[in-house]
């Protein structure tokens, strides 16, 4: 199957009217940069965990903590899309955000011969906006159209507000979905570089803790109380290693509790994301704020290096802090 084409049809799960995408896909990518083209095409912003089910095998970044909990789960990044799918008509089922659970239904229409001076992967159809993130699922989602379409709904100004304003359901942008896909349509060579200078589980880090900035402050300090506030540290601005988590339970106060984890790669470390969700959930937490990036080194300033100084353990950070 070298150098053929996969048609692939993606559909959300229970989305009515469906909301869906058609995209071509050379055959030799692997399972984990086809989820960043997903990402892509469907507008999702990436920042949440992801696998691929497929004849009841599991296909993500796996997580050697996790050995003993559920099914396997083999390594998305080293499995090619040609290698385990050779049939059209073939169904795969992609799950990201495994709090919100969108899942997604993936046809596979075609396979076909590359054509001529098409660049891919391509976008070639589909129909609505993508669902905000973290808006609940599509049960969530459905409840917040309900909202948002009636303008006297007693949540209608705070949903807006947390929007950033609007939101078109029915919208559809071929030309900026392409757009988004032509970062994947680079030259072997240059991919193989870059997956060499950043592993795949550090490329997306900035993206999975960046939310619009029109999402980050518009519901301060009108939002309800308790809220979390989530912050990322690392040795440089790529590698988070280290993530505390603040409950605010008053706004000219100090947080009422604050804890830390320390990692490898604390986005990606699913019994981290465990325990936050249990943290957060114990402080019946109402809204979350999430730091826009890697905002520091992981070493602490009073304690690990004299106040006022530089960390000596991270140079990147040399002059840079944000405390």
């Amino acid at each position: 199957m070298n150098g053929s084409i996969y048609q692939l049809k993606l559909t959300l799960k229970d989305s009515k009217p469906p909301i869906w995408r058609r995209i071509q896909v050379s055959g030799d990518i692997s399972l984990h940069r086809l989820h960043k083209i997903i990402q892509a095409a469907m507008g999702w912003l990436d920042y949440h965990l992801y696998q691929f089910t497929i004849a009841n095998f599991v296909y993500g970044i796996p997580d050697p903590e996790d050995d003993d909990w559920g099914m396997p789960v083999d390594d998305s990044r080293k499995i090619r899309l040609n290698k385990l799918l050779s049939r059209e008509k073939t169904k795969i089922r992609y799950e990201y955000d495994f709090g919100d659970g969108w899942v997604h239904h993936i046809l596979v229409e075609k396979i076909i011969p590359p054509a001529p001076g098409v660049n891919y992967p391509v976008c070639l159809a589909g129909k609505r906006a993508c669902p905000p993130e973290d808006c609940g699922g599509i049960w969530g989602y459905e409840e917040l159209l309900d909202i948002i379409g009636n303008p006297r709904h007693k949540e209608y100004k705070e949903m807006m507000e947390w929007l950033g304003g609007s939101f078109d359901a029915e919208e559809f942008d071929l030309e900026s979905i392409n757009e988004a896909l032509s970062e994947f349509r680079k030259s072997t060579k240059t991919k193989r570089a870059a997956i060499h200078r950043a592993p795949a589980s550090k490329q997306a880090v900035t993206t999975n803790i960046t939310r619009p900035k029109s999402r980050q402050s518009n519901r301060q300090p009108e939002a309800k109380l308790p809220l979390a506030t989530i912050c990322f540290y690392g040795p440089d601005d790529i590698t988070p290693t280290k993530v505390t988590v603040g409950i605010i339970t008053a706004w000219d106060k100090e947080p009422a509790d604050l804890k830390r984890w320390w990692g490898k790669d604390v986005v990606r470390d699913r019994r981290i994301q465990r325990e936050i969700t249990d943290f957060i959930s114990a402080h019946n937490v109402q809204n979350t704020v999430i730091s826009p990036g890697i905002i520091g080194c992981p070493h602490e300033e009073g304690i690990d290096f004299p106040i006022g100084e530089d960390c000596p353990f991270c140079t990147f950070w040399k002059g840079k802090q944000h405390r």
